[in-house]
């Protein structure tokens, strides 16, 4: 039986938490993350996958970050794609019809939206982070936005961060800094937030409720965080570093 103690106790070692995600009983060891109800609620438990920034992109030749890139890459490209692949029982729990997993464990799936955040266009098929994984089509990539948009904090905050990272991509393409991929990509990830979302509000169903919690969300967001992540990320793309920077001078509340 999994405890949150535990969580707490092997949260650091990303090795430990990457090879767990991965192994034979990864997708069960998952399913129990978020299906279950956690204290504080799922604050705890979103510590195993905590990932900073900085840790999305090793800083060449220094092998400790190599490693620990390799390692966030591996457990945020595993939890992406498990909330794709279950998006429909994530929006509807099966013990307890018409709740979603952002409603039962806010805070695991708030600090999902900004742990994934330099991970973003590379699921959308940009190479920012090398050695992470593609979503194969867009409707994939809508499935993971929809359940963190099932809590409208968190689904601001992977707007906030989706918007930076695909405004900087079309924008350096504009320049004639970047190939046409770069625009390409960037509409993809608009649509399949666009979708994402309002797939969790259909299915949430509260109407003017998501609405106004949405905009107080939105009143709300953390522009700085999410704007960090982006550069962090596209600083390492020719073409696109010089655009995030002129970007984070300009947009935010």
């Amino acid at each position: 039986m999994l405890t949150e103690p535990m969580f707490q106790a092997v949260a650091a070692d990303k090795a430990v938490v990457a090879a767990q995600v991965s192994a034979p009983n990864g997708q069960t060891f998952l399913s129990d993350v978020f299906n279950d109800k956690w204290s504080a609620p799922g604050k705890s438990v979103s510590q195993l996958f905590q990932i900073n920034p900085q840790d999305a992109v090793a800083t060449p030749g220094d092998r400790p970050s190599e490693v620990r890139a390799t390692e966030s890459g591996q457990i945020a490209e595993t939890v992406a794609r498990y909330m794709s692949d279950h998006s429909k029982q994530l929006l509807d729990l099966p013990d307890q019809p018409g709740t979603a997993v952002g409603q039962r464990n806010p805070d695991l799936v708030i600090n999902l939206a900004n742990d994934l955040g330099p991970y973003y266009s590379t699921f959308a098929g940009s190479e920012s982070v090398p050695g992470v994984g593609h979503f194969e089509n867009s409707d994939q990539l809508a499935k993971m936005y929809s359940v963190l948009a099932s809590n409208p904090t968190a689904g601001v905050d992977a707007a906030v961060a989706t918007w930076g990272q695909q405004n900087a991509m079309a924008t350096a393409y504009g320049a004639g800094r970047a190939p046409y991929t770069y625009a390409q990509i960037a509409g993809q990830m608009q649509h399949a937030l666009e979708t994402g979302t309002a797939s969790a509000e259909t299915a949430l169903n509260q109407g003017d409720t998501y609405r106004a919690n949405w905009r107080e969300a939105v009143d709300g967001a953390r522009y700085d965080t999410a704007y960090k992540a982006a550069g962090a990320v596209l600083g390492y793309i020719p073409g696109a570093g010089s655009t995030i920077k002129d970007l984070l001078n300009v947009v935010g509340p």
